[in-house]
């Protein structure tokens, strides 16, 4: 009588002798279990080239048997297995003979895993067909879903055991999860999964756009850190509420940022998402901008119903929408004939406006018109503008993490979807906008371009009546982005105020 026990082999030494097909078979399970295998042979056999098997060509000796853990003995040679196996049974070393099953230690069963689902059949050596005939019925009967329920059954238990002190109450609850469908087990496993992950609260507008770009970066976060829940928050901001003015015409810095910067000081959120053009330059005390994910296309699109190729061929007195002072001044240089119009809402809103107020082209940004899937239509024409020609808004296209300065937990939570090159264009561009202290009511553009380890960066600044507008370029390395940011925000100034 026999009775089954299962071993952790990972890292135990096994030593088996003769590499037949009995024996290969042998080394090849003990290395998949996780084992260090030996294995003699008289030759070679490159067929057994495998993590965890090492094949030496030499003769059995007693002396071999030093510092193993568990032996096989498979070789053609009734005397020289007999032999191994006696040389085990003094040291205490199982071994297993594959000549000599009366007298070995242990057996080899057919075995069928599912996951963590380990089911092993072995009828001793007397029915090979026997043994075959139940483990193809079994396979049948516990299929690929059982490796899910395991992992289910684990996390279960271990919370009934960690939070129920009563022994009776204990084994109800431990005894009736048996009884529960699979996917019963997985809800209740995830559900306890939640309440013991680290929350992380995200703070977003309410916007179609600002839900669409929070999620496309809370995908990334999830994946880069699947122990932690991400939580996401919305919060209405004055920008948002304020809908039947200019921008300028608000007159507060932070339309867009304020509620959620006051969210994450106050503890209510843990970071915010927001579109980095909409950051006012300075930010409150206490609260700082991680490094970014990987920035979506920076340039300002011409939207228009006509069939044309650039914004040369609009029609003379053309009617365009921007609610931008940057966007506007440069149309105004570009064509001094076009009849530019005042227009606020988000994309879907303006896209709406460009045909229902007889708009000839309005301009948005091509970074929310990809995130809302709306770039490509038949119902109009996108015309890209160049950002380092048109410039665009400071960070366009990039997406900015507020959080608090002392929150290191944060910060090391965003380091995998961190983008180096988004980062040096943030630093670049975010700091021509704070030497200028830019706001809506100046027209402000700046765009870096990064080659390796040179950067240039395109800087467009004016007065708030649009009488001047300048635009200058500044090149160097990426290690100076900043100090390059500063210096063109500097000598632009300088032309603006002369």
């Amino acid at each position: 009588m026999k009775a089954p026990l299962l071993f952790e082999m990972n890292q135990k030494r096994v030593l088996v002798v003769g590499l037949g097909t009995v024996g290969a078979r042998r080394a090849k399970t003990f290395a998949e279990a996780g084992a260090l295998v030996t294995a003699l042979a008289r030759k070679p056999d490159k067929s057994l080239d495998a993590e965890g098997i090492t094949v030496v060509c030499a003769d059995y000796s007693p002396d071999m048997l030093e510092g193993i853990d568990i032996a096989v003995a498979a070789t053609n040679d009734h005397a020289l297995n007999a032999r191994i196996l006696e040389d085990c049974k003094v040291r205490r070393i199982p071994v297993n003979a594959a000549d000599d099953p009366e007298r070995s230690d242990y057996f080899f069963p057919s075995v069928i895993r599912r996951g963590d689902l380990t089911l092993s059949v072995c009828t001793e050596g007397a029915s090979p067909m026997t043994t075959i005939s139940i483990v193809k019925a079994l396979k049948a009967e516990y299929g690929p879903e059982y490796a899910e329920r395991l992992n289910y059954l684990r996390i279960l238990r271990d919370d009934i055991v960690a939070t129920i002190p009563e022994e009776s109450e204990k084994k109800a609850k431990l005894r009736a999860l048996t009884d529960l469908s699979t996917e019963t087990l997985q809800e209740q496993a995830k559900a306890i999964e939640r309440r013991n992950m680290k929350t992380i609260i995200v703070g977003s507008r309410g916007s179609k756009l600002a839900r669409v770009q929070t999620e496309w970066l809370l995908d990334r976060l999830r994946e880069a850190n699947p122990d932690v829940d991400f939580e996401l928050r919305i919060i209405s901001t004055k920008g948002d509420r304020v809908q039947n003015k200019a921008l300028d015409a608000i007159g507060d810095k932070g339309l867009f940022t304020k509620e959620l910067e006051e969210a994450l000081l106050s503890g209510d959120i843990d970071m915010a998402v927001h579109s980095m053009k909409d950051m006012p330059s300075s930010l409150p005390d206490g609260l700082t901008l991680a490094a970014p994910p990987v920035r979506e296309d920076p340039s300002d699109v011409l939207v228009t119903c006509h069939e044309i190729n650039s914004v040369s061929e609009l029609p003379k007195g053309a009617k365009v929408g921007t609610g931008s002072k940057r966007r506007a001044y440069q149309l105004s240089r570009m064509r001094p004939d076009l009849n530019i119009q005042g227009i606020r809402g988000n994309v879907d809103t303006r896209l709406r406006k460009l045909t229902d107020e007889g708009f000839d082209a309005i301009i948005l940004a091509a970074a929310g018109m990809k995130r809302i899937d709306v770039y490509n239509s038949c119902d109009y024409n996108v015309i890209p503008l160049a950002p380092d020609e048109f410039v665009c808004a400071p960070a366009q296209g990039i997406l900015a993490v507020e959080m608090r300065e002392d929150n290191d937990e944060v910060r090391e939570i965003l380091e995998p979807v961190v983008d180096p090159v988004a980062a040096v264009q943030m630093v670049a561009e975010r700091k021509f906008l704070t030497s200028l202290d830019g706001d809506c009511h100046l027209p402000i553009g700046a765009y870096c371009k990064v080659d390796g380890d040179d950067i240039c960066l395109t800087g467009l600044y004016g007065d708030e009546e649009g009488h001047k507008l300048v635009k200058n370029t500044m090149k160097g390395k990426v290690s100076d982005a900043e100090t390059i940011g500063a210096a063109l925000a500097e000598k632009l100034k300088k032309e603006v105020n002369e």
